[in-house]
């Protein structure tokens, strides 16, 4: 066992302390906001009115965006969905002036993210028909404009065909394959990529272009010794050249996202990593070499997360297999993978439940109308954690304050106070003592107490190579604890502090990547009392808590470590 060994879970520790205080108040230090950010999208659809009349709501949710669904209003009361970028019917600006408005109304520091969703639908105008690619270019140029206009961080992509001909990046679909060739339509694409760029940058240019997939969709065509003989079998074997016309005129401030729709099934670390590294690297094959600068600078690797495999039957093509017992823990599990792979965003894929109340109106009748928090409880928990780590552990400590205030915490502690003698054969009653070597002193100190009291005492650490006190409490999975100790040193003495770890019942280690450290500030001086405390939740399979008071790499018989005061909450 080695005391000072680093653990995963550091990262997640919520370590609060004030020196030379007898009390202080629990504070989370976090950073100012998450780096993974949520978007929602789904069934569920939302528009301005909608987002204006559930704005309240939609802010209590872990999501930073969501995917809004704006439609425009022709004279004769026509609705022009703006999703349908693809079809060569003119637009006009006045007909979404009123979802421009709203948008502006309905600002919010929380849904700093959201996003206009547009569509490769209904696919029906050919790559080398001039006209009617005019009037895609002109839809682009108006839904960047929506977005700018409404305050949005960008346009959504689906590259996904739903509406027939349903293909407009397959080559074997297109009207005019008798007359050209594959490279003869991938050239035509690039244009046509560059066109729609030229469009959206001239209202909108450092918009974010969030897509469901970018290259990820032909990571597999990537992957070979010819991509582009690859390609010319795939799905989506025209999109890789429409993406290179995006990049020829990307400008440098515009910021694109795969969103690799691909992780719908992920399960486990490696998958999402491979991803990561697919978007990031492997990607590269298909696109420009005179691109590839822009593309490491400006494109981002995303995932997503397909709530309904983590409540389907097992008989469905999507499910999400549950993970020590449970589906929420493989969902939880998919979150932390998705989050530490990804360069910012995870959006959610949502059918059959709702997040809000839009559920019952008509456009959105296929949702049921219980919530996804309903349907599977602790989904938002399970997001909000995995996108801030100390999440649970900040509202645990809140939780830990008005307790404390209410003076309705127990200390379960044995002894931390080490005012009790123990026999000669037992110096610490209620703790034991584990040391890496013969050398080095665990003993009571009275004359080092922390309040002065007499006959209280200390546990003095000295000229330790590596040892601990220990002590264990009954805890069960899911419990929150506090963790506190006061600590002084002298000399070399302060290399040490509180680990927290876990046994099962049989009393083997358990959980041992969520062990927690707890350790003073930099800096604490020699000959002052710091109070140490930290929040430790209870992982599954765990019984017991085990609390190791340590000292290490002390030298020379002067180099003194004392603990006092320890403590223990659980906290309700």
């Amino acid at each position: 066992m080695n005391f000072c060994r680093s653990a995963v879970a550091l990262a997640a520790l919520v370590c609060m302390s004030k020196a030379t205080q007898a009390q202080s108040q629990t504070q989370a230090q976090v950073p100012a906001a998450p780096r993974v950010k949520y978007i929602q999208a789904g069934w569920e659809r939302t528009d301005s009115a909608d987002l204006m009349k559930e704005l309240k709501t939609i802010e209590q949710t872990p999501y930073s965006g969501i995917e809004l669904a704006i439609s425009g209003t022709t004279g004769d009361g026509k609705t022009i969905p703006v999703k349908y970028t693809f079809t060569a019917t003119p637009w006009k600006r006045a007909w979404f002036a009123k979802s421009v408005k709203e948008l502006r109304i309905a600002q919010s520091p929380q849904l700093t993210d959201n996003f206009i969703i547009a569509g490769a639908n209904p696919g029906d105008v050919d790559w080398f028909d001039d006209e009617g690619w005019k009037q895609i270019a002109d839809h682009w140029r108006i839904v960047a404009w929506i977005a700018k206009l409404g305050g949005l961080k960008g346009i959504m992509f689906d590259p996904e065909p739903y509406a027939k001909p349903h293909a407009q990046f397959k080559y074997s679909a297109q009207s005019q394959q008798e007359r050209h060739s594959f490279e003869e339509y991938s050239a035509k694409a690039r244009q046509r990529g560059r066109e729609v760029m030229e469009a959206i940058k001239s209202e909108y240019p450092d918009m974010t272009l969030f897509t469901f997939f970018m290259n990820s969709v032909n990571a597999r065509s990537a992957g070979q010794s010819n991509p582009q003989e690859a390609l010319k079998t795939a799905s989506y074997n025209l999109y890789p050249a429409f993406i290179n016309g995006w990049l020829d005129a990307a400008p440098p401030q515009m910021i694109f996202v795969d969103g690799c729709e691909s992780a719908y099934m992920y399960s486990g670390e490696l998958p999402y990593l491979r991803a990561a590294n697919a978007i990031r690297n492997t990607a590269l094959s298909l696109v420009a070499p005179e691109n590839h600068d822009k593309y490491r600078r400006q494109v981002r690797a995303g995932f997503s997360i397909y709530l309904d495999a983590y409540i389907n039957p097992e008989t469905s093509r999507y499910y999400q297999k549950p993970l020590d017992g449970s589906r929420l823990n493989r969902l939880r599990d998919n979150l932390k993978n998705a989050a530490e792979a990804t360069d910012q965003y995870i959006w959610t894929w949502g059918e059959k439940y709702r997040w809000w109340p839009t559920a019952s109106t008509e456009k959105n009748a296929r949702v049921n109308p219980q919530s996804w928090e309903e349907i599977l409880p602790g989904v938002e928990d399970a997001m909000y954690g995995a996108a801030d780590p100390t999440y649970l552990l900040k509202r645990a400590a809140k939780r830990f304050e008005e307790q404390e205030k209410a003076g309705q915490l127990v200390n379960l502690v044995k002894n931390g106070d080490f005012s009790l003698a123990g026999k000669p054969s037992a110096e610490f009653p209620e703790w034991r003592i584990w040391k890496t070597t013969k050398l080095g002193v665990i003993a009571r100190d009275v004359a080092q107490d922390r309040t002065g009291q007499a006959g209280s005492g200390t546990a003095r650490l000295r000229a330790m190579h590596n040892g601990v006190l220990i002590q264990n409490l009954p805890a069960q999975p899911g419990e929150y604890y506090m963790v506190r100790a006061w600590r002084k040193y002298q000399k070399n003495g302060g290399k040490g502090g509180i680990r927290v770890r876990w046994q099962d019942a049989a009393g083997k280690w358990v959980a041992e990547s969520q062990d927690v450290l707890i350790h003073a500030p930099a800096n604490t001086p020699p000959g002052q009392w710091h109070l140490l405390e930290g929040i430790a939740r209870v992982p599954e399979g765990a019984t017991e808590l085990v609390i190791l008071l340590g000292a290490k790499d002390q030298n020379a018989p002067d180099d003194v470590l004392w603990y006092d005061d320890v403590q223990a909450y659980r906290i309700p």
